[in-house]
């Protein structure tokens, strides 16, 4: 995976060139979909599933990594709200 800070690949939990944590991939999310409506989704979806149940929107699987989901996650967290909360 690639450092957001300066760019290096790299495939553990640091950035061996600049010591920033890298991203975590989760397994389940809360989807980031709305309806029509506007109301928010926040179904369950799994890294293996190509559309969310409630709605049919197509899974992104940049979604699962920390960060992508389009929440804004707190500065040196690993896991968003929405990662958080579909793991508990």
């Amino acid at each position: 995976m690639k450092c957001p800070k300066c760019g290096i690949e790299g495939d553990g939990k640091f950035c061996q060139e600049c010591g920033t944590q890298l991203a975590v991939k989760a397994k389940v999310i809360l989807c980031p979909g709305k309806d029509d409506e506007g109301n928010p989704c926040n179904g369950e979806i799994s890294s293996d599933q190509k559309f969310c149940k409630n709605f049919g929107h197509p899974v992104d699987q940049a979604w699962f990594w920390s960060g992508n989901c389009g929440a804004t996650c707190p500065e040196r967290q690993d896991l968003c709200a929405p990662i958080i909360t579909a793991q508990t």
